[in-house]
């Protein structure tokens, strides 16, 4: 509890506190997206691939900040309102030996009935809601029918205790699993990426630790400084092929050598006879004159 108070009174030890699960997230996407393009290269998915993809494709999900929350969250919700209420009986110490146990062991049984249902996904093509769907099914009965046999073991349960487990874990795990599915499916889905890949959408080649909403590009020599929110990255291209390659972001090229997302466009300032435009990174990109009424309308909107 101490530890939860000292992480939210402070700010960047909370963002910190989540900065080794980023780092292993971003890992497993960049492997997921090399095994991606293999996969392409290769015309199909190998067993192998697909198993490997499964298995970087859950970790994904499992170390995001939002599964933590949202689990968290439904949990506390769901025992305010006493869905719990079969589990603070007075078992004694079977209760706390249960808890203990059930979080590893959950995670355990996850992992190996989503691995072993995602390869249909990659090899035979089966719809991901449909297997996400079997997936919860099955976790729920199984993790179900280990909480019953233990609390029987505890000669404690009601003929009724295994239907209150099923509905508690199969509603916690539903919610998570959809709104984990609907949040990052458009990252993860294959098929989604093979069109960003074969049309050369710029966001593949910018590291996934700096990917974020792109903000700015600036040629440099014969290299593109790609600035996002979460940081900025040198790539070997040109400035006019690097706007080409952009997707689902509109901007401006503002300046021969400046191009800028128009939803981080701010202000318009001038500084020293020079015009400017101000953006939410607090970077200052020059305007040309023949880009002044461009911008000019465009902030006069927002």
């Amino acid at each position: 509890m101490i530890g939860l108070i000292i992480l939210t009174s402070d700010p960047n030890s909370f963002r910190n506190s989540f900065a080794l699960p980023r780092k292993i997230q971003s890992i497993a996407l960049r492997n997921l997206e090399s095994i991606y393009a293999e996969t392409i290269a290769a015309n199909g998915f190998s067993v192998l691939n697909a198993y490997k993809a499964s298995w970087y494709y859950l970790l994904y999900l499992k170390l995001s900040a939002e599964y933590v929350f949202v689990t968290g969250g439904i949990f506390a919700v769901l025992a305010s309102y006493g869905a719990l209420s079969i589990t603070v009986a007075d078992f004694g110490i079977t209760s706390i030996i249960f808890w203990l146990a059930m979080a590893p062991v959950s995670i355990i049984v996850s992992a190996i009935i989503n691995v072993n249902l995602l390869p249909l996904h990659f090899l035979r093509g089966w719809n991901i809601w449909l297997l996400t769907g079997i997936a919860i099914l099955v976790f729920s009965l199984s993790i179900s029918f280990l909480g019953r046999m233990i609390w029987v073991y505890s000669g404690g349960v009601s003929e009724t205790a295994f239907l209150r487990i099923f509905i508690f874990v199969f509603g916690l795990y539903f919610l998570a699993r959809v709104f984990l599915l609907l949040l990052n499916e458009s990252k993860l889905c294959f098929f989604e990426f093979k069109n960003r890949w074969l049309a050369r959408d710029l966001e593949l080649s910018i590291p996934v630790l700096i990917r974020g909403k792109l903000i700015s590009l600036m040629a440099q020599d014969q290299m593109v400084q790609i600035t996002t929110d979460r940081g900025y990255y040198l790539l070997r291209e040109s400035l006019t092929k690097a706007i080409e390659r952009i997707q689902n972001t509109d901007g401006l090229k503002v300046h021969r050598s400046h191009w800028v997302a128009k939803h981080a466009m701010r202000k318009l300032d001038q500084k020293n006879g020079r015009n400017l435009v101000v953006l939410s990174n607090g970077q200052q990109i020059p305007v040309s004159e023949k880009k002044i009424a461009d911008v000019k309308g465009f902030l006069s909107k927002i």
